[in-house]
Parts: C-alpha cells; structure tokens; sequence
C-alpha cells in the first residue's frame, strides 16, 4: 500500500503532498534516488522503505528521449535488468536516447543501433513504439499490462523478485505439501520431474545458461521475440499461450496478470482435481519438448500437435495402467503373478535327433526377444511312453530371483518363451532354442493378438 503512495508522488508531481514530500525530503533529486534524510517523519521512514519495489520494477517509456540515459537508466521493458547488456562505448555522440532517434518521421536509427549495440539489445530498441517527437519520456511499471502500478502487480513482483534470489516459496508447510501432491500422482515419472525442475529453476532455458556462462542466443527459439526464460517459455510465449487456450483446459493468459509460473503452478496444484492437474503438466512437457525439438532439431512443431501430444500421453498411460491391472488379475497362477515364474522347456536330444531337428526346423530363424520370462512351464519329450512328440510336464519353476540361464543337460535343448502386451490386445512372443553348450539352435518373434493372459501367449510360441 506504501508503494502505492510512492506511485502517487512520481506521477502527480504537481500534487500538493508531492510538492510537500519533495520539497522537505528530496529537493534537488530523483524520487527514486530519494535519501532518507535528518530527523525523517514516520510517514517518510515508511514510505521511504517502499521505494525499492517501484525501482525495481519500474522503467522509462520512451517518448522524445531527451531524459533517459543510455546507459545508466531502466528502458527496455522485454530485458532482463530492464537495461542494455553491452558496457558504455564512452562515444559522446551516443548517451542519451534522442541520440538513437531519426526525425521526419520520428524513428530509430538503425544504422546506429545494429553498430552499436549487442543483437538483443538492437532487437529490443527497434520493437520500442515512438509515436510522436514531442511526447516527454515518462515512467512506466513493467509487471502490469498498462503500465500503471497496483497493490497486487506489486506483490507479484515482490514475489517474483524473492524467487529470482533464490529463496523460493516462503511457506515451508506449503511446499512441503506441494511436493506430497506432486510425488503421490500416478502419472509418468518424467512429468514430475519436470514439474520438479520448473519449481526449483533448474531447467535449461538460454537465460539460465547465459548467467552460467555459456555463450548462446537469449532469444526463445519458439517466437524468437524474447528472451527465453522459464516464466515467458510457459507464460509469456505466443505460442504457448495458443496451446494453453487451445487445450481441453482452456486456459488464457493473455486475460490474467499472471507473471510468476512457480506462483500459478503452485496454485493449479492445490485447487485442481488430479486428472486436470496430470493434463496441465502433460501439456507443460509437451511444450517443452517442442522447444527441445526446435532448438536440438530445428524442427517447428504445430501447436495442433502439441496439444494432442499432450491429450494422448495422459491416455495412454491410463490405458496401459487398465492393461496392467486385467493382465495381473487373469495371469495369477497358485497364488503367483505371471513375473514370478519362468518358461524352460527341455527336449530330449538322443535317441530321437531327427525328433529334436524337426522341433528346431519349426521354429523360424530370426533375432529372438530378451528379457525375463512371465509364465512358465518346465516339460520333457520324452522317448519311453508315447508319439515321440508328446510333451510331458514335469514341474513349474517359482524360482523368481533366478535371473541367469541355466544350460540343459548333454544332448537336451532348451527352449525359452516369453510375452509381453506391448499394446492393448497384441502380444509380443519370442521363444529361443538352445543346447546344451548354450548355442542357439533356433528363434523365433511374433505379434498376435487375442489372447487372455501371458500364459496362453507364451503356451502359443511353443507350441
């Protein structure tokens, strides 16, 4: 509220409390440069102590350029700083802003600036508006969307400015139950982290790499219109904001005065249901990841995709997590889950050669599948009773923490199977052939569909 009243003094200097304050407190200075003074009144200590918000957030609209100084003053409202990277050229010619400025009709110099100036900062010059040649410079707040200061853009920046230092969100309790809601979601392990990483500002987006010293373009290289930072990346981007409103979410910025991500993150977590919280932080990494593509494979990603990116990652998951569940109810077996057992056939290799030859010609030769088996059965063909075919059973294997192939016995093959529901109602199937030295005699892969559980699929490969 303070700063407020320091608002009030800057842009009603003829008021009669300006003139009053000003007069007693800072006759030959700037508000801003204001010093406390000797012997100050309790209305000047508080509002005295209020001045830095406004310094810090507050920069100069460019009118004539008669009163900005190049180089010492705030005027590039798009910068980080609000002021221009490169260091003072010390040319006499060039100090204040009219000397950027071109007559009839009023323009900037271009020749000048692009001589003159780093790219971002002639980037930011040339997108600064000059309407007429006689407006005065006048002071503008950056954090609102017309430029004059209120209580709660103040705040905003306030918080913003406690975040950009590092100390975060004040309330402990707060945050604490932030994280127990972000790590509770059953959703895909990589959103949370992303969520992680945008409340602890360790993403790598070019402002954070260019304060760590490493040399690249500041620019966003989704709208390349200004300098990409986490809050313009999720907030501020043209291209973003479209698929924020775009979305099943339908959310616009461009209606909010939204400055902070971590503050309106922070917010959605706790007010929102969980599956419209796990559709927000899909379409967070879905953007991010067509910011990845751009810069690592320039490649322009439609906002279109984007979105349906988004939408089909969040029902996937929900999809395979249903799969999973029907596949583990149906696939029980004495008690066990179908990953707790393991498939080893044996077939008997002498006096039948010819026998075995056969069952390894059957199979098709091709790279088999690793991985662990789901269900098992152990058999044997054996030679006293029966076709020479005949399988007989001979014990099932429970044996889960076994996880290194065991070689049959001399002349016996073993036969190994496996299966996996890689997408709803089609199975992968891979079965191996081999000796009794552990040389493949035979495999085969196959992707049918229509079976029950991994029992039934692994029974169909070996047979």
């Amino acid at each position: 509220m303070l700063a407020k009243q320091v608002w009030r003094f800057h842009t009603n200097p003829n008021s009669l409390i300006t003139q009053v304050f000003k007069a007693r407190y800072y006759p030959s200075s700037d508000l801003f440069q204001a010093p406390m003074g000797s012997s100050p009144s309790y209305a000047w200590r508080s509002i005295h102590q209020s001045i830095w918000v406004l310094s810090k957030g507050c920069c100069w609209r460019v009118g004539n350029g008669h009163n900005i100084n190049i180089w010492k003053d705030k005027w590039l409202p798009n910068q980080n700083g609000l002021k221009v990277i490169i260091p003072n050229t010390n040319n006499p010619n060039i100090v204040m802003v009219k000397d950027l400025i071109i007559d009839n009709p009023p323009s900037w110099n271009k020749s000048i600036i692009e001589d003159t100036f780093l790219p971002i900062d002639g980037l930011q010059i040339l997108q600064l508006p000059i309407t007429h040649k006689e407006q005065s410079d006048s002071i503008m707040w950056t954090v609102s969307e017309n430029g004059d200061y209120s209580v709660k853009t103040g705040y905003q920046a306030i918080q913003l400015l406690k975040n950009s230092q590092g100390q975060g969100p004040s309330n402990h309790d707060l945050m604490e139950k932030v994280w127990k809601i972000i790590w509770r979601f059953d959703t895909i392990p990589r959103y949370k982290v992303l969520v992680w990483r945008i409340l602890n500002k360790a993403l790598p987006v070019r402002d954070e790499l260019h304060k760590r010293g490493i040399p690249c373009s500041l620019l966003c290289p989704r709208c390349e219109s200004r300098i990409e930072t986490i809050n313009h990346l999720f907030l501020k981007c043209d291209k973003s904001r479209k698929e924020w409103f775009g979305s099943q979410l339908g959310i616009n910025f461009h209606n909010t005065d939204t400055s902070y991500l971590n503050d309106w993150l922070i917010d959605f977590l706790l007010k929102n249901d969980k599956d419209t919280v796990i559709s927000m932080i899909a379409l967070l990494y879905s953007i991010w990841h067509a910011r990845n593509q751009k810069v690592f494979e320039d490649k322009e990603v439609p906002d279109r995709v984007v979105i349906q990116r988004a939408h089909n990652s969040v029902s996937s998951f929900k999809e395979a997590k249903i799969s999973d569940t029907a596949t583990d109810s149906a696939c029980n077996f004495n008690g066990a889950k179908s990953s707790d057992l393991a498939t080893d056939i044996l077939i008997d290799l002498a006096p039948h050669i010819s026998t075995a030859h056969a069952t390894s010609s059957s199979l098709h030769k091709s790279k088999p599948m690793h991985g662990t088996s789901s269900f098992a059965q152990n058999k044997r063909i054996q030679n006293s009773a029966g076709p020479p075919h005949q399988l007989h059973p001979i014990n099932v294997n429970r044996n889960s923490t076994k996880d290194k192939w065991v070689r049959p016995e001399q002349d016996l093959i073993k036969l190994n199977s496996d299966a996996n529901l890689s997408v709803p109602d089609l199975w992968g199937i891979g079965v191996i052939a081999r000796n009794d030295e552990g040389l493949v005699m035979a495999a085969g892969t196959w992707s049918r569909p229509g079976f029950f559980c991994a029992t039934t699929a692994e029974a169909w490969g070996v047979f």
